[in-house]
């Protein structure tokens, strides 16, 4: 992440350790020279003595000026490794905030504690916030849709009803991301900030089969019998063959068929839709779908066809694809402890105005301040 300093912002400050390189110069050109041995008898010796003001000991050499020219060029090229920029009045710039929305972002960071994304948001306030600048524009993307605002969209807090994936890191890792999640990314990660949460153990229901539940009590799995909750089909304006295979396939998941209004515990809404009402329907018929809902075409005569083996194992995939899981589900591997809270500062986002690339005139000026230093020491004091 850049660093304010000297009213410029530093965009690669690791590049100041550079800085040892020309004091370790000076040293070794100042280190004392080792005592020559000379005749006590000699008379060239005491009149050194009489003339030095120190009157003996090691002597330590002088500097040549070509050395601190030198050394003031390495000094300046540091400088203008780290990256130096002036910000701009009128400048912009633009982050982009990734949010991991996926079930084991909403397991508790402890028992009975705040859920992790909400202690992830508090930890991305207290180390990111200030380093936005006023008038810095920021977006905030869950993976399906991106959201323009300064602070974290409140909405987001909430689990969503059917469990999203989280985004693809991998795709985000540039100046100016920042990676808000409860656990690291395995995604290697170069450029982006990365904000991560952190959290202990979360026991709890992973799956559910048929009428049973099965819940990870921290060193197993462990079933709960008849403790799957209420799940139900809704059935909209469908007869026929296939509303008949949906009783049997609910009955075989454990799902009750809904055939009144819309309930809470309705986890997949199979409509039929009348000519020129529904959403666009496949060429087969198996008509449009998204998570929790599967609208049919207007004809249902194709829907059987000719060999029902086929037709049983196309709408049990059909109708699985489409139900969405029993809430409060999280698989294993996110109810274990996933370690501490952590934040690694990445590089900021460029400026830019009115479209154009960020400048670099600091940088580039400084690069070649330094070249002509070097090139004093080099050609105004040859040894």
């Amino acid at each position: 992440m850049g660093v304010e300093f000297a009213g410029l912002t530093w965009g690669r400050p690791e590049a100041w350790w550079g800085l040892l390189v020309p004091v370790a110069i000076l040293l070794f050109a100042r280190r004392p020279l080792r005592p020559r041995t000379v005749a006590t008898g000699a008379l060239s010796l005491w009149r050194r003595v009489q003339e030095s003001s120190r009157g003996g000991g090691g002597e330590r050499p002088q500097v040549p000026p070509g050395l601190w020219w030198l050394c003031a060029g390495l000094i300046v090229g540091v400088m203008a490794m780290a990256g130096p920029r002036e910000r701009t009045p009128g400048s912009t710039r633009s982050w982009s905030v990734l949010v991991d929305r996926s079930p084991i972002a909403h397991l508790p960071v402890a028992s009975g504690g705040e859920t992790r994304l909400a202690r992830a948001v508090e930890l991305l306030e207290e180390e990111w916030r200030d380093l936005v600048h006023d008038g810095d524009r920021v977006r905030w993307y869950d993976g399906s849709e991106w959201l323009e605002s300064e602070h974290f969209p409140e909405a987001w807090s909430e689990a969503p009803r059917a469990p999203m994936q989280p985004p693809e890191w991998a795709r985000w890792d540039a100046p100016g991301a920042v990676w808000v999640c409860a656990r690291a990314p395995d995604s290697a990660r170069l450029a982006a900030s990365l904000c991560a949460s952190g959290g202990e153990a979360a026991p709890g229901p992973v799956a559910v089969d048929g009428e049973d539940r099965l819940d990870w009590s921290g060193d197993g799995l462990v079933r709960v019998v008849g403790g799957a909750p209420r799940r139900s089909v809704r059935v909209v304006d469908l007869r026929g063959d296939l509303a008949a295979f949906i009783e049997l396939w609910a009955d075989e998941r454990g799902l009750v068929v809904n055939k009144g209004g819309p309930s809470a515990d309705d986890v997949l809404v199979v409509s039929q839709s009348a000519p020129g009402s529904g959403g666009p329907a496949s060429n087969d018929g198996s008509g449009s779908a998204r998570a929790g809902v599967l609208a049919l075409g207007p004809s249902e005569g194709a829907l059987l066809g000719s060999d029902p083996a086929a037709f049983a194992l196309f709408w049990s995939e059909r109708l699985d694809e489409c139900c969405l899981p029993a809430t409060g589900l999280s698989p294993v591997t996110g109810r274990a402890p996933i370690g501490k809270a952590m934040w690694i500062a990445g590089r900021a986002p460029d400026e830019r105005r009115d479209g154009g690339p960020p400048g670099r005139a600091w940088e580039g000026l400084l690069a070649l301040l330094s070249c002509g230093l070097v090139a004093v020491a080099l050609v105004g004091f040859p040894r």
